[in-house]
């Protein structure tokens, strides 16, 4: 996916067109109605919830890992899944805004190419980067759980984003422990057959990222419960590094 708007130039790649003035990208699965929808497959329900101007109102619920992008003849806006699980990253001065999943796409509108030292030492010390910012000058990533907003006006972007999901969860009344963890088992039990009963339907194995913690223990024992052949995977350290040195290959390593 890639868009550039902006200094005379409106470049899309990868989008649905949804009327004559509005265009659409979607990525990844969301769960609506118990059923677990993916790409295409979700383009009807969030076609629905555009024409009906709610999809501001929707995107709360649209529980899953997906990037949604929405573009007009002045605005570009990007919804972010809870958890930011595939990247967007943008570049904007105040005549021109470049969006992509892949980085690499929006090296040619930037002036000064060069790597972050600051951004390289978080990366190896803590495994991300903090914030917005990238590995790369100049190219940032939009925040997970977020609507992000470009707006053209008189001949200038502005950039808005606000959060719409709230890691906190308050409890109106005091319940038992027992009977939270019923509800829990509950929850739990409805979601696992959501997704095994796709794994099912399509002959598909479920590939598991084992931590050793106790979430990626309990979705195994769950999936082998259930039946469903599983595959497991674990990563460490050594793909931070593999990504630094992509990024090197591409620009050079300026200290700052």
């Amino acid at each position: 996916m890639y868009i550039c708007m902006g200094a005379g130039e409106k470049t899309l790649e990868g989008f649905f067109k949804l009327d004559s003035t509005h265009y659409l990208y979607f990525r990844g699965y969301v769960v609506w109605n118990q059923q677990l929808l993916f790409d295409n497959e979700f383009l009807p329900v969030v076609t629905e919830h555009f024409k009906s101007d709610r999809i501001d109102h929707y995107i709360k619920d649209y529980n899953g890992a997906f990037n949604l992008v929405i573009v007009s003849n002045n605005s570009i806006k990007i919804y972010n899944d809870r958890w930011g699980t595939f990247p967007i990253y943008y570049h904007y001065r105040d005549d021109i805004v470049a969006v992509s999943n892949d980085w690499k796409k929006l090296l040619p509108h930037l002036t000064n190419k060069k790597i972050s030292t600051e951004s390289a030492i978080e990366i190896h010390t803590f495994g991300y980067v903090m914030g917005k910012k990238t590995l790369v000058k100049g190219i940032y990533e939009c925040q997970p759980h977020a609507i992000s907003k470009f707006l053209f006006s008189d001949g200038t972007y502005s950039f808005h984003e606000k959060d719409y999901w709230v890691f906190h969860y308050p409890f109106t009344k005091i319940k038992h422990t027992s009977r939270l963890e019923q509800e829990f088992a509950e929850l739990w039990r409805q979601q696992i057959r959501i997704y095994t009963d796709f794994l099912k339907t399509h002959n598909y194995n479920a590939y598991i990222h084992i931590s050793g913690g106790l979430d990626s223990r309990l979705l195994l024992y769950s999936f082998d419960k259930a039946g469903i052949r599983s595959r497991t995977m674990t990563y460490g350290a050594s793909l931070l590094s593999n990504e630094i040195k992509t990024a090197l290959q591409v620009l050079p390593h300026v200290r700052n």
